[in-house]
């Protein structure tokens, strides 16, 4: 059975303070009595002495006349120390049954379970936003809870496993609800009881989950793939959510201003956490910078902290059915200029991503590529400690080609996390797609795919998103621009243009299949045993598969002008 977590009244200063406190105002009490019976000539035992000394906490004082020093000070020393303890029990009391009677009074606020970077920042946004966040964690000594006192949050310090304590913090009449522990299982637990306790108004519920294998089959769940009453939910990986944001952003054709016309592109990522092997993957997801470019990932992962091997293992597997991509990791001790050199000197860079956990080691790591005179883009992702990321960044203001993203910041945002404005482009894909096939004739009979966005299952909406993310590309690759206008694009897209994207299209459709388990087929398309017939090379497609990649560059204009006159830029 879960137990609820109580909190302390005292800081561990406080409590040491006090500790030491009371216990030299016993010892200063008992030599005290020990004095001033030995001058008043009374006969007392050091047991006496002892049996005097505790009552002066209890402000029983049992001297006259000249008292020894010692004393003089324990007398006031230990009521003083007593009173202080009652007075801060008191007032903390008083404080937490109003914060309790607060919390009660809330509705349409933000639960938030687990304190930790991101959800600090999600904390923080939400604030921004006029929207009330509660805070649960039992570590009732985290590192963010003073900065969540500065902001003014509710904080309850309990094990958000308890049922109990969903009802204490009134997710009932609650809005929102983010589970971002560190435990995928205490993550599932808390949305799982939050979902058979609400009752009343709608909940939007986001759960974050690390184990991709975990995603793929929670997304077979009723859960999460069923729509519910009054309910919505939503798994996010928060490395992965990172990586797409940062690619978007900071990706090689934003960096590389010639990247179309280049046979190879070198890339390295150096790290110490998952960020790693979630930008690995995203790279080649959706990396694909021209039909006949060749992608070469160099990961040179810290050993001290290195993350599982589950994504850079998929990616191996697949690797040979990406004739486009290389991929090579190597394990280092910790960044040296030795070792960089060793691994990275015999290549030329185009461009370099650093996901550190640690300012100091993403600095000796920026060091040791510019000792080496490496002169690509580099790009720094956020650190834990967002002061000395900044003086980090402060420190390089003056190197050029050095980006520093703040990941943790944008990716932990309210419109990040709650918001579905950076999907609209991936729902127009889909309801172009469905509109399309609905006139030629299919229904969901044939195709299960024909459903509402709503209703789509959130590996199908990933899908779509891809498809949206890498659109920024496709323009940046014949206009230089990830959001031209319309006509701009329109007039880019000569039949040249348009036959060489929908080839790089294909072959980003099947880098995303071969990633998600697909298989080839010579038979029928089955989505259940995931196999197709279309995961082969450009030139062994059907013309009738060519044209949907066609169609699919063609609709680009046409999107770009739906997305402007809605006023969203992605």
């Amino acid at each position: 059975m879960s137990e609820q977590v109580a909190p302390s009244f005292f800081s561990p200063h406080e409590r040491y303070s006090l500790i030491i406190v009371g216990v030299i105002a016993f010892m200063l009490g008992v030599h005290g009595y020990n004095q001033y019976f030995e001058t008043a000539k009374q006969s007392a035992t050091l047991l006496d002495s002892i049996y005097h000394a505790i009552n002066l906490f209890l402000m029983q004082f049992a001297a006259k006349d000249q008292l020894p020093w010692s004393l003089e000070l324990a007398r006031w020393l230990a009521p003083v120390t007593l009173s202080y303890t009652l007075i801060k029990t008191i007032l903390v009391l008083a404080k937490d049954s109003v914060h309790t009677i607060q919390i009660k009074k809330l509705k349409k606020h933000c639960v938030i379970v687990g304190l930790n970077k991101g959800s600090f920042e999600l904390a923080r946004s939400m604030v921004k936003h006029g929207i009330k966040p509660v805070v649960v964690d039992p570590n009732e000594n985290n590192e963010y809870l003073g900065l969540l006192g500065k902001q003014k949050i509710y904080f309850v310090a309990a094990n958000p496993s308890d049922p109990v304590i969903l009802e204490r913090i009134n997710t009932v009449e609650a809005s929102y609800l983010f589970a971002a522990t560190n435990s995928d299982t205490t993550n599932l637990e808390v949305i799982h009881n939050a979902a058979y306790q609400k009752r009343l108004s709608s909940l939007n519920i986001v759960c974050k989950i690390n184990n991709q294998s975990l995603v793929r089959a929670l997304y077979n769940r009723p859960l999460f793939s069923v729509n519910h009453p009054n309910i919505t939910t939503k798994i996010i990986n928060s490395y992965k959510v990172t990586a797409r944001w940062l690619l978007n952003e900071f990706g090689p054709d934003c960096l590389i201003s010639d990247i179309a016309k280049r046979p190879c592109i070198n890339i390295a990522i150096v790290g110490d956490t998952q960020l790693v092997d979630a930008l690995v993957k995203r790279l080649v997801e959706i990396g694909i910078y021209g039909a006949n470019t060749t992608l070469k990932i160099s990961v040179l992962a810290i050993k001290r902290n290195a993350s599982k091997d589950d994504e850079h293992s998929t990616l191996l597997l697949n690797e040979e059915k990406l004739e486009y991509l290389e991929i090579k990791k190597v394990y280092l001790k910790e960044p040296s200029i030795e070792d960089f050199d060793e691994q990275l000197c015999s290549s030329h860079l185009d461009c370099c991503y650093i996901a550190m956990h640690e300012s100091d080691y993403a600095l000796m790591a920026l060091q040791s590529l510019l000792d080496m005179s490496v002169s690509c883009p580099m790009v720094v992702s956020e650190t834990e400690n967002n002061e000395t990321f900044s003086w980090l960044a402060s420190e390089f203001v003056d190197e050029k080609g050095i980006h520093f993203a703040k990941t943790h910041t944008v990716t932990n945002s309210f419109s990040s996390i709650f918001g579905e404005k950076h999907d609209l482009f991936a729902r127009n894909i889909h309801e172009q797609y469905v509109a399309e096939q609905t006139g030629a004739g299919f229904t969901i009979k044939d195709n299960s795919s024909l459903v509402s966005w709503a209703d789509l299952p959130e590996t199908l909406k990933d899908a779509n998103r891809n498809q949206a993310d890498h659109i920024s590309t496709k323009c940046r690759l014949l206009t230089g621009k990830a959001n031209p206008e319309p006509l701009e694009m329109q007039n880019a897209l000569t039949r040249e243009n348009v036959e060489m994207l929908a080839q790089t299209e294909h072959l980003r459709w099947m880098a995303e299949k071969f990633l998600s388990g697909w298989r080839f087929t010579e038979g029928e398309k089955d989505a259940v045993k995931r196999l197709s017939p279309s995961l082969k090379p450009w030139h062994l497609l059907p013309e009738s598969e060519k044209q949907k990649d066609r169609d699919a560059i063609l609709h680009i204009p046409e999107m770009l002008k739906k997305m402007t006159s809605n006023n969203v830029v992605r």
